[in-house]
């Protein structure tokens, strides 16, 4: 067993550091800025891993990787994957201004997001949802989904689906400055996610950032 850790690993008031929770439960870690190098293959070779499962893991794993493990390679992915595929799915989910959203267990195959399912589990998202709430409600969502079927994956049969009409985002996040038009509540609302930079309007030289919803 071991524990690949994102070289962005970090511990602060979004997210509990990886590399922390694996070294006090006297799991092994590995850092690698390119997880598909001939150094980091060989690592998992003589892990012996049967499965890989990717959990918000910052890249995209090529095929050396994935036809190791002899059971796959897992990926939970907190959107439906026929409808988002990508990144930023939370944020992209509210800017668009989708009614539902959910969380993905698939495998993983060279088309990114787009591998057979282990199954689904969807989310109605309320209106007044910001993006730190819906990331923090689907996350609870996927942990929830990955419990009840990692257990049973024996047992369940994957099914595939079909991705041709989904929307897929690469790793470029959306600016945060608000332009004024029938999108606005939905924009302002995906992009207030404290810490991180805010939402802000600009009215000629002067910017007004934007701290919440009333």
């Amino acid at each position: 067993m071991g524990c690949f850790v994102d070289p962005n690993d970090r511990d602060d008031k979004i997210s509990k550091s990886v590399k922390k929770l694996c070294l006090d439960n006297k799991i092994p870690v590995f850092i690698y800025k390119d997880v598909n190098a001939k150094e980091s293959e060989n690592t998992i070779k003589k892990l012996s891993a049967d499965i890989i499962v990717v959990i918000y893991y910052d890249q995209i794993l090529k095929p050396n990787i994935i036809n190791l493990p002899p059971l796959g390679c897992l990926n939970l992915h907190l959107a439906l994957s026929q409808v988002h595929r990508g990144c930023y799915p939370t944020t992209w989910s509210l800017i668009r201004g989708d009614k539902y959203t959910g969380a993905t267990l698939h495998y993983i195959t060279p088309r990114i997001d787009g591998g057979p399912v282990v199954g689904q589990k969807k989310l109605k998202i309320d209106d007044e949802w910001t993006g730190k709430d819906l990331y923090y409600k689907l996350s609870d969502v996927g942990i929830d989904l990955f419990k009840k079927k990692f257990p049973i994956l024996n047992k369940v049969k994957p099914y595939a689906i079909d991705i041709s009409k989904s929307v897929y985002y690469k790793r470029e996040f959306p600016s945060h400055e608000i332009n004024l038009d029938k999108k606005t509540y939905n924009r302002i609302r995906a992009l207030i996610f404290d810490p991180f930079p805010k939402p802000y309007i600009k009215i000629g030289k002067r910017k007004f950032e934007i701290t919440e919803l009333k």
